[in-house]
This record gives structure tokens, C-alpha cells and sequence, in this order.
């Protein structure tokens, strides 16, 4: 995919999930939601969440490739980048997760400094993994 496409797709995501989340959390009572109401939100969160991460990407990609003019930025017609895309896309989705660990860790009452520790912990695990496999 070219890294437009990525971009706008993201921003759309941004607004869309935003706007769902406010109507949602505005027009409803979360007791009377039920587990559905509970999914509802905490995709749109990691929808949200995914979309800012990816758009923050991208434009610090753009940025180092301004600031380092010698670096020729990559098209993605070529194999290499397209791996660099996908890896660069799995590790925002799982550094989304993250937020979403943290709401429901709080949600249960249970959040201290070593929740937040092993949710990092976790994370880089993770992304460590995608990045060695992918």
C-alpha cells in the first residue's frame, strides 16, 4: 500500500473512531450497556489509539527524511520497504494494545506501578517478537 493511502485511512480512522466514541459515551449509560456497550467503547479506543499511533509514525518518518536529506526517502514498490510497512504497522498495533490493558486494568480497580510495568514489559516483548519474525 502506498504510504498515502496509509496515512489518509488512518486519519479517517482517527476521525471516525472519535466521533463514535463521543456518541457513544454521551448517549448511552454504561450500566445499562452491558458487555456489548464495554466492547463497543474499548474498540473504538484501540481504533483510536492505533490511528494516532500511525499517523505520529508516519509523520516522524517524514520528518527524518527532511532533516536527513541523504536518506532518499523509500517508495514502497520494492520488497524491502514493504516489510519495513508491515513491521512498522504491527508494532503500532500492538503499542495500541497498550491503552487498552491499561482502561481495563483500571476498570477492575487494579492498577499500580507494577501493572503499568508489566504492561511495558509486555509490549516490548511483543513488538521485540514482531519485529524478529516479520
Amino acid at each position: 500500500m502506498r504510504r498515502r493511502t496509509i496515512a489518509i485511512g488512518a486519519f479517517l480512522a482517527v476521525v471516525i473512531a472519535a466521533l463514535s466514541l463521543f456518541f457513544a459515551l454521551n448517549m448511552t449509560n454504561p450500566s445499562t450497556g452491558g458487555p456489548v456497550m464495554i466492547l463497543l467503547v474499548l474498540l473504538l479506543v484501540y481504533i483510536l489509539f492505533y490511528g494516532l499511533i500511525v499517523l505520529a509514525t508516519m509523520l516522524f518518518g517524514y520528518a527524518y527524511h527532511l532533516i536527513a536529506p541523504s536518506h532518499t526517502p523509500t517508495t514502497t514498490t520494492d520488497d524491502r520497504s514493504k516489510r519495513i510497512m508491515q513491521k512498522t504497522l504491527a508494532v503500532c498495533a500492538i503499542v495500541s494494545a497498550a491503552p487498552i490493558m491499561l482502561i481495563s486494568l483500571n476498570s477492575i480497580g487494579r492498577i499500580d506501578f507494577i501493572d503499568v510495568l508489566l504492561v511495558a514489559t509486555i509490549e516490548v516483548v511483543a513488538s521485540a517478537y514482531v519485529i524478529r519474525k516479520m
